[in-house]
């Protein structure tokens, strides 16, 4: 997270709707067993199969 909040280019992503997966891929960080899961295209696709 420091990556990002030190980024001098943080404003790009102003009145953007990112996902925590999507940023850990930019920004390299990672989850506590190493993997940088993105659960949103998962919680789409589970959306899109229940409408």
């Amino acid at each position: 997270m420091t990556n990002l909040a030190g980024d001098p280019k943080v404003a790009r992503w102003n009145e953007q709707s990112l996902s925590s997966g999507q940023l850990a891929q930019i920004y390299g960080f990672t989850d506590l067993d190493g993997s940088q899961p993105d659960a949103f295209p998962i919680f789409m696709a589970e959306l899109l199969h229940k409408s």
